[in-house]
């Protein structure tokens, strides 16, 4: 995971454009203040999204991390399925367009 604020691309898209919204919304003369409150509501609303993109690719390291020490020497009856989900939540971790069905799932089989 890139840092602990790894993003889905979209979000951080969204959150640009949120920032430019109130760049311009607080940059207007004379200030309106239905555009500082879309503003606002747009920053809000891009900002509770990529908390929750950042929570659920926290969750799918720490699975990935979990189930790296459980394997371990890759040896057992099981050792083969496990580094297999290992690596397809590897994958999805990498993927910074993944969407948060996707990073569930990963998450739930690792």
């Amino acid at each position: 995971v890139e840092g602990d604020f790894k993003r889905i691309k979209v979000l951080k898209n969204e959150l640009e454009n949120a920032i430019q919204k109130a760049q311009q919304a607080t940059s207007a003369t004379p200030l309106l203040l239905n555009d500082l409150s879309d503003a606002f509501n747009q920053l809000k609303s891009s900002v509770n999204a990529a908390t929750v993109s950042i929570d659920a690719y926290r969750s799918l390291q720490h699975a990935i991390d979990s189930a790296t020490v459980i394997h371990g020497e890759g040896i057992g009856i099981d050792a083969g399925a496990l580094h297999a989900s290992i690596e397809n939540s590897k994958n999805v971790a990498d993927n910074l367009d993944a969407d948060l069905p996707t990073i569930y799932q990963a998450t739930a089989n690792t």
